[in-house]
């Protein structure tokens, strides 16, 4: 019997930027399954789409994105920004650290007015066949502050 406490690969679904690269890999061959998945650039390597879309965005209508450090964890380096000369800003003060940018979702689902994100925990004993166990308990964090206020 063979025991391992991780699985190849694996880290990857705990990496904001890695996850997301993941997801977009996924999304190729199943196109339409990943609507729950806010548009995503890999920052720097996206640099051009984003800067087009910046660039159309700004033409059409203003659009907030948000800015996330790749090693980032419990929201330190979060920012937002909606043009390009705000993006550089941030660029320019954070270094050039890899970042994760998604546009921002304007109505999030929100609980007493708060944001909000549930963890759900998953053991996965096999991978073929898949063989997981979901934990009947799990971990529900609120924003302790109303967005917008002060």
């Amino acid at each position: 019997m063979c025991i391992r406490d991780r699985y190849p690969g694996l880290y990857k679904l705990a990496k904001k930027k890695e996850m997301s690269a993941m997801f977009r890999l996924t999304e190729k061959y199943f196109p339409g399954e990943f609507k729950f998945y806010p548009k995503t650039y890999l920052y720097p390597e996206d640099k051009e789409i984003l800067e087009e879309d910046l660039d159309e965005a700004e033409k059409s209508r203003r659009q907030t994105y948000i800015l996330k450090p790749s090693g980032g964890s419990q929201g330190a380096g979060i920012q937002l920004f909606q043009t390009k000369s705000e993006l550089k800003s941030i660029l320019l003060a954070e270094g050039p650290e890899g970042f994760v940018i998604q546009t921002y979702i304007p109505n999030p689902l929100l609980v007493d007015k708060k944001k909000f994100d549930m963890r759900v925990y998953v053991l996965l004993v096999g991978v073929n066949p898949i063989k997981a166990f979901i934990a009947t308990e799990g971990l529900a964090r609120f924003c302790t502050v109303i967005p917008g206020s002060s």
